[in-house]
């Protein structure tokens, strides 16, 4: 042997920042979990959607299924369809704020079972436009239902 050559690299921060990453991303799991939020992101543009597991769960929508705008409203209760699209435009719209703020009845496809939730988000703007909208959902069924029973029981 006339010689050996080796190289290494020192990739100990590499490691170090994917661990964070991955402990940052099981936190915030934990934290959905524990809130009962769900995630959901729109590009108005496209009119395509992401929505994380529990959104997808309550719509009734598979893992594979693609989510457009259309699916979003179809899921909509018909009474709440009007007022859920009249915030979504507030939201888009570049004289606002950018902010989005909901309370509808979604219906899911899959088990026809009715829930109310509550949607908030935020929109990014670029050049003027609304790029994303990016937010939360967060399933208040059990609320709303407390209420109902409170209001019947002091209209007996």
């Amino acid at each position: 042997v006339t010689g050996v050559a080796c190289t290494a690299l020192d990739i100990t921060e590499r490691v170090a920042a994917e661990a964070d990453r991955r402990d940052g991303a099981e936190r915030l799991r934990l934290a959905q979990d524990a809130a009962g939020i769900g995630i959901h992101d729109y590009n108005p543009a496209t009119g395509h959607i992401r929505w994380d597991d529990r959104v997808r769960a309550l719509w009734g929508v598979g893992p594979d299924e693609p989510v457009t705008y259309d699916l979003f409203l179809a899921g909509l209760h018909p009474d709440d369809r009007g007022p859920t699209q009249a915030a979504v435009d507030r939201a888009l719209d570049p004289a606002g704020d950018g902010r989005y703020s909901a309370e509808y009845r979604v219906t899911s496809r899959r088990d026809g079972v009715e829930r109310w939730v509550v949607a908030t988000g935020d929109v990014t703007f670029r050049d003027g436009r609304p790029v994303r909208l990016v937010g939360t959902v967060h399933d208040v069924t059990a609320r709303k239902r407390a209420e109902a029973e409170v209001r019947a029981s002091e209209e007996r």
